[in-house]
């Protein structure tokens, strides 16, 4: 089965169904202003890697990992996660940086007008550039030099959509564990084309978005 667009909404669909989200609100999230984009989209994504858990051990559980610490200290979901071979360091990583613009943000009403690229900005190199190997090691295993240097480049100039995909990406794998069937359908599809297409999808939104 190859990969076709219908497809990818359709799993859209099946995320917000997974968390009782309104039909079309992870769609709207690159529609948030960037505050709203990060809280909603962090917060969506520990859900999810709450429901994977609860999904890969017992209902039972379901309670203690929703107050469970999404990362730090030597017992949190996503170190859980990993012990269960659900979800590799990359994405690890990923989701702590994530984690890190969150805490940022949410814990000053001075950040409520903050923007991603003056943080991405004002936290400068080394640790974008690293995120953004991070990043390209989602899309392909053995990410070659030009395509860190693409993310790099659109990490620095379009966080929100690089973000953007990385969440899609994080909400995906986590559904493909919840579900077997869409586990299947992942192993036929071309990640490194659909990861591709999305994100250069997302950065035309946000460039339209600038230009509007």
């Amino acid at each position: 089965m190859g990969f076709t667009f219908a497809a990818l909404f359709a799993d859209i669909g099946k995320i917000e169904q997974t968390l009782n989200l309104p039909k079309g609100f992870i769609e709207g999230l690159m529609k948030d202003d960037d505050w709203s984009f990060i809280i909603r989209s962090h917060a969506v994504i520990e859900t999810m890697i709450t429901q994977m858990l609860v999904a890969k051990t017992s209902e039972k559980l379901s309670k203690t990992f929703e107050r469970m610490q999404l990362s730090g200290g030597p017992v949190s979901k996503l170190n859980i996660a990993k012990d269960l071979e659900l979800i590799d360091t990359n994405i690890i990583e990923v989701i702590r940086y994530f984690s890190k613009i969150r805490n940022s943000f949410v814990h000053s009403a001075k950040n409520l007008q903050a923007s991603l690229l003056e943080y991405i900005k004002e936290d400068g190199d080394p640790e974008y550039s690293t995120i953004s190997a991070k990043i390209a090691r989602l899309i392909s295993e053995s990410p070659d030099n030009e395509l860190i240097a693409l993310i790099r480049e659109q990490f620095r100039d379009s966080p929100k959509a690089v973000l953007g995909i990385v969440t899609l990406y994080i909400l995906g794998t986590a559904l493909f564990h919840i579900d077997p069937k869409e586990r299947k359908v992942a192993e036929n599809q071309t990640f490194v084309g659909v990861a591709i297409l999305i994100f250069f999808l997302l950065v035309e939104i946000m460039k339209s978005d600038k230009e509007n």
